[in-house]
């Protein structure tokens, strides 16, 4: 199998119309990591497409909370070269390296790719994406076994929504899961739940959108979660609606 994995595999922050992409980018790897012992890792950029390509590239510190995903500029991370050109067929590599030590807890990271306009955009709307890649600075010690638990389970409009907690000093990723919803004759609704990072010491916000009129009907919920190889479990009996979370 090719060692890299294509843009697609990250997590493509958006498209603005800007002109013809003329990029088809292989990434290597699509999650970074800086041990405690070193202070800086690398990221391999290839161009596997038939155009030259203009890339730009930044780092933004990575929080999650009550807002939702944060994003801020941030010095503790310096990345060589941050502008570049990629001939077709040409890898280059990219220093990522760090101006922190590490910590008790991870220190967690976005590494945005943008491809830039060429200069040669005739008439017409074409899309140009972005990529963002997560970079994770380990922390000092040891890494924590999975700490991840959902509390706070009410009803919000048309949806049940709870937190993923992580309580422990690095990210844990959410592979898969679903939400049950059970009634006085059976199975109410079952959902997927959102998959994706809930980074150490942090919560992150999920919503789940449920059937019009579900939650006054819901005698029990289950969440269950597949995250690093455990599974992880929510059940509980609601008090008016689907909420508040007992345990």
């Amino acid at each position: 199998m090719n060692r890299f994995a294509s843009t697609s595999a990250a997590l493509a922050l958006g498209a603005v119309a800007a002109g013809p992409s003329q990029a088809a980018l292989q990434l290597s790897p699509v999650q970074l990591h800086v041990p405690p012992q070193a202070a800086s890792t690398v990221l391999s950029v290839k161009n596997a497409g038939q155009a030259e390509v203009r890339l730009k590239i930044s780092v933004s510190a990575w929080r999650q909370g009550d807002a939702g995903e944060e994003l801020t500029k941030t010095e503790d991370v310096i990345l060589y070269p941050p502008l570049f050109t990629l001939a077709p067929g040409v890898e280059r590599s990219v220093r990522v390296a760090t101006r922190i030590r590490p910590g008790a807890s991870e220190q967690t990271y976005r590494l945005l790719i943008e491809e830039l306009p060429n200069g040669l955009v005739t008439a017409g709307t074409a899309f140009i994406l972005n990529y963002s890649l997560p970079v994770f600075i380990d922390p000092a010690g040891n890494i924590d076994e999975p700490k991840l638990r959902f509390e706070n389970a009410h009803a919000q409009g048309s949806a049940l929504v709870f937190d993923a907690v992580n309580a422990g000093n690095a990210h844990v990723k959410i592979d898969s899961g679903s939400v049950k919803l059970t009634g006085d004759a059976g199975e109410i609704a079952k959902k997927d739940l959102d998959t994706g990072y809930v980074l150490a010491g942090m919560r992150r916000r999920i919503s789940v959108p449920l059937p019009e009129g579900a939650c006054a009907k819901v005698r029990e919920v289950r969440v269950d979660a597949m995250a690093e190889q455990r599974k992880f479990v929510l059940a509980f009996k609601p008090e008016g609606g689907c909420g508040p979370s007992a345990r």
